[in-house]
């Protein structure tokens, strides 16, 4: 037997051999339907004896669980043995039978447990190979089914181990590393961890904040690096000064994984117990989401919302999260759910300013009662509510305790069982906010600081998740005008013509021009341009929205249209072109330069006023009192220049081909120069060319006449 044992590999490379591993998984597969079974089945099943499993967990070797810890059951406490610990049970039975000793098995503990998570991911990874195979798991609806489920945790598990990683890192002057979370219980020696020893953690879920920014989550059964001594490993409640309370952080097994160059630094408890509190439901929920990141599919989820579509299924995403926050409340004293409901309101019009938006339930917690998307009746309801503060303060609005009746809640008929209730705003940090997170509670008293400091990291999820869903709905949106009308890019202005057509126009009109370089008659002609500036357009900008902006320059633009069509310039070769921005042209064929200055004096007369803008985006006004925003005291400049046929021609002359891009190159800049020097005279103002003094000049239609012309 002596001689045997020498001759027998190391347990660990025992473990590794691929006939042993099959063994073993033909002896969990007789059990796995079994999720718990009882210390008789259990010794059954593995031909041991009860005693001998009694034994073993007196010495820790196995760690059954009782019935009553589970289901709550009083009386008796009989023991059960879950997959795991049958599964350790069926590794056992095989190291046993190859002369390996309870003894030598114990001291190996890691390594069995590494063996056990070895073992679950290659099942994982041959139920998944038996689903690819099974016809039914092929069908769509029942596989989406699937995805839902997974699509939750894998987004909240990115998302809170990368803000907790940022959050600890912040004011750090360069970071590299990442978190990790191990997905076994840590006996003593294990939470002491060197570097080295990584991998004896044994199974879990990273969190690595790369070079460029980007955040990588995956689970792996051994997290070690090839370089070790690159690298340093601190336990959260390590980073915590000595000398404050740490009692909240004890069981605490999260570690940070940090670039050894890094400077050593310490956070506060208030941030310790925040991102703790954070990762929590990660640690709670292992059995639910582990295999999500385990080998298998390659699939890829690409979720979205419409929240301005009428008729939408409850976004599954903000509603799970909103059921994990209430979870996240815990128990009161009387053993009764702390917090009772959460919400997610958004405005029904995000281009709207804050005081006229009304807040809508978007999304919201099993519990709570409320009709996703209806709006609360006037916007005034959203001024009073503990919602509307929040939203229009860029607050948090806590309500220690409400009283029935009171105005300060959502909807009265769904909360007036509610003693207190706390609303974050989404998105403040920057401005206006997006939303609002809102929780609810039957129990007065219910949030201090760490829940707020809590919900408001559930908020930057939020916020991330919306504006990912703004963009994904923006980029979908409008594909058939890629086909259709591949030059024009922003709809708006898609009725005026563009730059492009002014270019190919003036070229146009240059050829036709020098092909008279004959006639006599037709050299007196004139062609004349116009071109018009909205003043002070970023001050504008500045004040109201950029969609608000682009409606006005849009109305400016059809309103020149109108008074083309109706006032003045008759003449058919006329036109008006939108070139970026806030600039308009205007070509005007066989037009003089004095009929040109009287027409630019017209526009500015009539563009000049307050303008009623429509809000949203190429949104139009009907009158009503909420279709719209005044904008006053708009005012435009306006730049004139005009070239004769013959004058034209003797520019084209100067080449041989005639260079049609230098004339345009030519016109564009005597515009340019017109409207600078109307910036320069300080706006709403026509400047016009001058072609006695060869200069452009303010144009003053009440002075008397020749000192203009």
């Amino acid at each position: 037997m002596h001689q045997q044992r020498q001759k027998r590999p190391s347990l660990e490379h025992f473990l590794q051999e691929k006939e042993v591993q099959e063994r073993i998984q033909r002896d969990i597969e007789r059990v796995r339907l079994d999720a718990a079974v009882s210390i008789g089945n259990a010794a059954t099943l593995f031909e041991f004896t009860e005693n001998q499993l009694r034994d073993w967990e007196n010495r820790k070797l196995i760690e059954p669980f009782r019935k009553d810890q589970r289901e709550g059951a009083k009386g008796q406490r009989h023991r059960q043995y879950s997959m795991r610990e049958l599964e350790k049970l069926a590794i056992i039975k095989e190291l046993l039978k190859n002369d390996y000793t309870p003894g030598e098995i114990l001291s190996n503990m890691t390594v069995l447990q590494r063996a056990v998570s070895s073992l679950e991911v290659v099942g994982s990874q041959a139920e998944i190979e038996a689903d690819e195979l099974d016809g039914d798991h092929q069908k769509i609806d029942i596989y989406l089914d699937d995805v839902y489920a997974q699509l939750f945790w894998r987004y909240y598990i990115s998302q809170a181990l990368r803000l907790v990683f940022l959050l600890i890192c912040e004011d750090r002057r360069y970071v590299l590393g990442g978190i990790l979370l191990p997905m076994t219980r840590l006996n003593d020696a294990q939470a002491a961890i060197k570097i080295e020893d990584l991998a004896d953690v044994g199974p879990g879920l990273v969190g690595w904040l790369g070079r460029s920014g980007s955040f990588y989550t995956f689970t792996t059964p051994e997290p070690a690096f090839e370089f070790a001594s690159d690298y340093r490993i601190a336990s959260l409640k390590s980073l915590i000064d000595p000398e404050e309370d740490q009692a909240d952080l004890e069981g605490d097994q999260t570690f940070l994984l940090l670039e050894r160059r890094m400077d050593e630094f310490k956070i506060t408890h208030d941030m310790a117990v925040t991102a703790k509190r954070v990762l929590a439901p990660i640690y709670d929920s292992i059995a639910k989401w582990r295999t999500f990141f385990e080998p298998g599919r390659r699939d890829e989820t690409f979720p979205t919302n419409d929240f301005g579509s009428r008729v939408r299924p409850p976004d599954l995403l903000l509603s799970k999260l909103a059921d994990l926050v209430v979870d996240a409340g815990g128990e009161a004293k009387d053993g009764s759910q702390r917090w009772d409901y959460c919400c997610l309101l958004l405005p029904h019009d995000i281009l709207l300013p804050p005081r006229q938006q009304k807040l809508v339930v978007q999304a919201q917690s099993s519990a709570a009662l409320y009709r996703l998307g209806i709006p609360n009746p006037t916007p005034h309801n959203t001024l009073l509510s503990v919602s509307g503060r929040a939203f229009l303060s860029g607050r948090v609005v806590f309500r220690e305790e409400l009283v029935r009746r009171n105005a300060l809640v959502v909807h009265t008929e769904f909360e007036e069982p509610m003693r207190s209730a706390l609303a974050v705003p989404i998105g403040a940090e920057n401005g206006k906010p997006l939303g609002v997170l809102y929780v609810a509670s039957r129990h007065p008293k219910a949030f201090d600081d760490d829940d707020q400091r809590f919900l408001r990291m559930i908020g930057r999820i939020v916020e991330d998740l919306l504006l990912s869903y703004q963009v994904r709905q923006r980029v979908s949106s409008h594909l058939k005008l890629i086909v259709n009308k591949p030059a024009i890019v922003d709809t708006l202005f898609e009725d005026f013509f563009s730059e492009q057509d002014f270019v190919y126009d003036v070229a146009s009109l240059l050829k036709r021009v020098n092909e008279t370089h004959n006639d006599l008659e037709a050299q007196v002609k004139e062609v004349s341009f116009i071109a018009i500036d909205v003043d002070q357009h970023s001050r504008i900008a500045r004040v109201y929205s950029t969609a608000l902006v682009q409606n006005l320059v849009r109305k400016i633009g059809l309103a020149i249209e109108g008074l083309m069509r109706t006032v003045f310039m008759q003449n058919k070769g006329s036109r008006l072109y939108y070139i970026y921005a806030d600039r308009f042209y205007l070509v005007l064929d066989n037009v003089s330069l004095e009929d040109a200055r009287d027409n630019a004096v017209l526009l500015k007369r009539n563009l000049a006023g307050s303008h009623k803008v429509a809000i949203s985006r190429g949104g139009v006004t009907d009158g009503g009192a909420m279709d719209g925003v005044i904008v006053p005291d708009v005012r435009v400049r306006i730049g004139v220049t005009s070239y004769t046929y013959a004058t034209l021609v003797e520019i084209m002359g100067r080449t041989e081909p005639p260079e049609f891009s230098d004339v345009q190159a030519q016109i564009n800049a005597s515009l340019k120069e017109s409207l600078k020097k109307g910036t320069d005279e300080g706006g709403d103002v026509v400047i016009s060319w001058d072609r006695t003094l060869k200069i452009f000049k303010k144009w003053d239609p009440d002075i008397s006449n020749g000192i203009n012309k």
